[in-house]
């Protein structure tokens, strides 16, 4: 009632509250006008994968994590992330690896059963997660604490999208790794996007880069992030 029958603060107060959530992907919207969609686009606030028909040279990698548990234990869920990639402009080719980092902190007992209970068998305080990672390159092995891992592909704007479950129990850890290689066009410079989910509690992630030039140099650059959002990272001679 309060939010229907209100009145809002002005246009510079709602910037400052709602412009983080719009940063780190919690807050997005659609619109069925094309030009109120526009804007949403060119403000950062449609959630859209980054256009790879746009930026062909670019790589991109989304993580994506969806509760396959039907609870609330999202909450207890800590995680983190890693992306190493070599780019190559003698060969325009890219190897790289994903690596994610889950830990399943939530009780089994002091919660509510619609937090900490679940609709599929498991012992309480169990999390099952369904990680989905979203790839400009394609994906060669995935694994789960180094062992071959289930898994769904599929294709979604562009995107090679791997996914899997990860079950873990209460105060149980995982860790999906992620390799990857392909073809791109980097002969001036290696460009990347990285989004990552946006949880509760924040999933840091570090990336680093190393671009080889077309004279056989290598040059890197490296970036770490503490907060969801989309992270940028560009590697060329001059850096």
């Amino acid at each position: 009632d309060r939010l229907l029958a209100g009145t809002l603060p002005p246009p510079t107060d709602l910037l400052d509250a709602l412009g983080p959530m719009v940063d780190q992907g919690r807050l997005v919207g659609w619109a069925a006008r094309g030009s109120e969609q526009d804007l949403l686009d060119r403000i950062g606030m449609s959630g859209t994968l980054a256009p790879l028909g746009i930026d062909l040279d670019s790589d991109a990698l989304a993580v994506a994590f969806n509760n396959a548990a039907g609870n609330k234990i999202d909450y207890y869920l800590d995680a983190s992330g890693s992306y190493t990639v070599t780019a190559d402009a003698t060969t325009s080719t890219a190897t790289a690896e994903l690596v994610v980092e889950l830990t399943n902190d939530a009780p089994i007992t002091g919660e509510p059963n619609y937090v900490i209970g679940n609709g599929i068998g498991l012992p309480a305080g169990s999390n099952r997660t369904w990680v989905s990672i979203f790839s400009r390159l394609p994906v060669d092995d995935v694994r789960i604490d180094d062992r071959p891992a289930a898994i769904e592909l599929g294709v979604e704007a562009g995107y090679y999208v791997t996914s899997a479950f990860v079950t873990l129990a209460s105060g149980d850890s995982a860790t999906l790794t992620v390799s990857l290689s392909g073809r791109l066009d980097i002969a001036d410079g290696y460009h990347l996007a990285v989004r990552t989910p946006p949880a509760v509690t924040p999933m840091p992630v570090r990336v680093e880069a190393t671009w080889i030039d077309g004279d056989g140099d290598a040059h890197r650059a490296a970036d770490d992030r503490r907060e969801p959002g989309l992270v940028r990272l560009t590697v060329d001679a001059g850096r």
